[in-house]
């Protein structure tokens, strides 16, 4: 009787963790591609998906537009988690992950190397000056932080 039990628990998990898939992708093709052609997430890792998700959320309501609700955004977190790269969350990670998310958000991100870091800084200020006007969140202290880690580590010396 245990397994049988035992087997009914593991198939209901197994649909359940299906249906979460099939509705997060479902979500993911619908309300993404409304504005932009779909990333290529398995050049993400499941940290700068999950923060993109979070930056998306406030453009839309910037834009009046209806943000993905919880049991959506969880959903739509499930299904990309099994599609990113993964890797290990160390630090040089985290500040890897803020260049990548944040830079790479309206353009490919650029390669770190191509400027020195006091020419970085100069560009940060001209990005925020952009995304303020595109409506776009402005990076807060910790991601800001974060991104000039990662230029300072791999800039142009």
């Amino acid at each position: 009787m245990k397994t049988v039990t035992l087997l009914i628990t593991a198939c209901s998990l197994l649909f359940a963790q299906q249906l979460v898939f099939a509705q997060g992708e479902a979500l993911f093709k619908e309300r993404c591609s409304q504005c932009h052609s779909l990333p290529k997430m398995d050049e993400r890792t499941p940290a700068q998906l999950a923060k993109i998700v979070d930056v998306m959320q406030e453009i839309m309501v910037a834009r009046d537009l209806t943000p993905l609700n919880d049991n959506e955004k969880s959903e739509l977190l499930a299904y990309l988690e099994t599609k990113a790269k993964q890797t290990d969350a160390d630090a040089e990670n985290l500040a890897e992950d803020a260049f990548m998310v944040r830079c790479g958000l309206c353009h490919q991100a650029p390669d770190a190397e191509m400027l020195k870091i006091n020419q970085w800084k100069i560009v940060l200020r001209t990005m925020d000056q952009r995304m303020e006007k595109a409506n776009v969140p402005l990076m807060d202290e910790q991601e800001r932080e974060l991104v000039l880690q990662y230029l300072t580590q791999h800039a142009r010396k």
